[in-house]
């Protein structure tokens, strides 16, 4: 039995304590909070339509707008766990912990792959599991989660290459990381455009071979796009999307100030420890009856200093190690950018919601960099640092999700 125990690997243990923790979560969650009936009320999640989109086959499918693929890839998985479990709410909340505890254990593996520090690592796979938007949109059900997964397994994929040439499986991935990309999160094509450049310019792929790559992504996007709508049939094709329901999302405001506030408040630190919360009254909020939402209360000093020192540490071990890794630095910092520059405009008022297109980056960068550092005190300081902020997250993140259940 010790040697059994011993075989096994750190990411696999991250993975299962990550599933537990998180079905846990949701299953609170679900056992306080009428899941199938409820929009807007968790920090802006349509928790409602996600669950239908993801359980019902005649239903308005309406965003499938700019989650173009994702009825046809969840639904008949939650279908066949279903059949399992005898309990489609009980199957979302199973595959929403699957998904995200995947996405811990891809985030261990990258990490990995610069350096073999294990503490470092499982602190900030660990990180990323008790961020409180990971914590919110897995046990709360939303989207993102499912986009995050095959992100970070795509930059996982761009890592493995780094020392060998592309083959036919290679590009037979990159196809299906386009669709998968495409699938859940419209925008996230960008990203994975940004991993293609970066295997443009790194040489690995040549003109050629993206356009093949391409044609045949596109191809298969638009036959598996036809295939949902022959099957659900309250889904729209992708020559006919209506984006006139996006309008609602972007700010048409001048931009200024509070646009990059949102943005920098929602999506670089209260994604990481929630600040303490409360419930608001929502005028025009047609689709929740009771007309209340949890909101976030004005960031304390404290949780301001210490993210902060975060993201000072992080900048610090950017700056002094990105030519190490440059390539990958450069790729992960214009991902980066491009989510933030998004949602300076789009989905503005709530771009918590968007939270975990950004927490993978900010720690793959964080992660790639402290491996890369030499200064033994430096490094020191930043594992210090980061063990602390964990457990801060933990006991934070623990109490606010606490205070949710009592709300809903």
């Amino acid at each position: 039995m010790k040697k059994l125990l011993k075989s096994i690997k750190p990411e696999t243990y991250l993975f299962i304590f990550s599933c537990f923790y998180l079905v846990l979560l949701g299953l609170l969650l679900s056992y306080n909070y009428q899941i199938t009936d409820n929009y807007n009320l968790l920090f802006d999640a349509d928790t409602a339509r996600v669950v239908q989109d993801a359980t019902e086959v005649v239903a308005e499918h309406y965003r499938a707008d700019v989650h173009p693929l994702f009825i046809l890839i969840i639904q008949p998985i939650v279908h066949f766990i279903s059949g399992i479990l005898h309990n489609k709410i009980l199957a979302v909340i199973v595959l929403s912990a699957l998904t995200s505890s995947l996405s811990v254990f891809y985030l261990y593996k990258i990490l990995e792959k610069i350096s073999n520090n294990k503490k470092i690592n499982i602190v900030l796979s660990c990180i990323y599991l008790f961020s409180f938007s990971n914590i919110i949109f897995t046990a709360g059900i939303e989207s993102y989660n499912f986009a995050a997964l095959f992100l970070i397994m795509l930059w996982y994929f761009f890592i493995k290459q780094e020392d060998k040439k592309l083959n036919g499986t290679s590009y037979v991935l990159l196809v299906l990381f386009g669709i998968l990309t495409f699938a859940f999160t419209i925008t996230n094509v960008c990203i994975y455009l940004i991993v293609i450049l970066l295997l443009w310019l790194t040489k690995k792929l040549k003109i050629k071979n993206i356009i093949i790559i391409g044609l045949i992504t596109i191809t298969l996007v638009l036959g598996l796009n036809i295939t949902q709508k022959l099957v659900w049939h309250n889904t729209p094709v992708l020559w006919n999307l209506r984006f006139s329901n996006e309008q609602t999302f972007i700010n048409k405001q001048k931009f200024g100030k509070e646009n990059i506030k949102q943005v920098l408040v929602n999506d670089y630190y209260n994604s990481w420890i929630s600040n303490n919360i409360h419930m608001e009254l929502s005028y025009g909020n047609y689709y929740n009856g009771q007309n209340y939402y949890i909101r976030f209360n004005n960031m304390s000093i404290f949780n301001f200093l210490i993210i902060t020192i975060f993201y000072i540490t992080l900048l610090f071990l950017v700056v002094r190690n990105i030519k190490k890794k440059k390539v990958l630095n450069i790729g992960l910092l214009l991902a980066l950018l491009f989510n933030t520059v998004l949602h300076m405009f789009y989905g503005n008022n709530s771009t918590f919601l968007y939270s975990l297109h950004f927490n993978y980056i900010i720690l793959l960068l964080f992660g790639i960099n402290i491996h890369q550092e030499t200064n033994t005190k430096i490094k020191t300081f930043s594992s210090i640092y980061l063990l602390l902020f964990l457990i801060l997250e933990m006991i934070t993140n623990q109490y606010i999700f606490i205070k949710v259940l009592d709300y809903v």
